[in-house]
């Protein structure tokens, strides 16, 4: 996702990764659904799974480079802690609620495919919200940078 100038388009890094994310976990429901052989499922699961990995890290990564940016140095370490313990505290809740689904729905890949319809469904609806607050944030940031500049000059 290099293409894009380093100072602007994190915004559209992160819409475009929500939307192939969406997508790739779709397509990796109608894979489940369509293929019988295993070394299918596998190969081009495995290819799939690749690319949401990759996606997932692109997200990742410009949300902390966002995040970095944003929050003032002294509050940083603590959204920074609060935002792991949340993500670990997260992740068996989501384990026990897949572990019901999957053992509950006969047919997995409509889960998959749930999910996919979900996250492209945020991303459409957290776009205009999303791009909003980032136009605020930046103007913030612009004012916050000319304010730092000129005490600078002023000592």
């Amino acid at each position: 996702m290099n293409f894009l100038p380093a100072k602007k388009g994190t915004f559209l890094k992160i819409m475009i990764s929500v939307f192939s994310l969406g997508i790739e976990v779709l397509l990796l429901g109608i894979l489940f659904q369509n293929m019988d052989q295993l070394f299918s499922i596998t190969l081009y699961g495995g290819i799939v799974s690749f690319f949401i990995g990759f996606s997932l890290a692109i997200i990742e990564v410009n949300n902390m480079v966002y995040l970095q940016k944003t929050i003032t140095t002294e509050f940083l370490g603590r959204v920074m802690s609060i935002l792991t313990t949340a993500n670990r505290a997260l992740l068996p809740i989501g384990s026990l609620i897949y572990t019901f689904l999957f053992d509950s729905i006969t047919f997995g890949p409509y889960i998959f495919m749930g999910n996919g319809i979900l996250c492209i469904t945020f991303g459409l609806l957290a776009f205009p919200r999303l791009l909003k607050s980032v136009k605020k944030d930046h103007l913030f940031i612009k004012e916050h940078k000319s304010n730092k500049n000129s005490e600078e000059l002023l000592k």
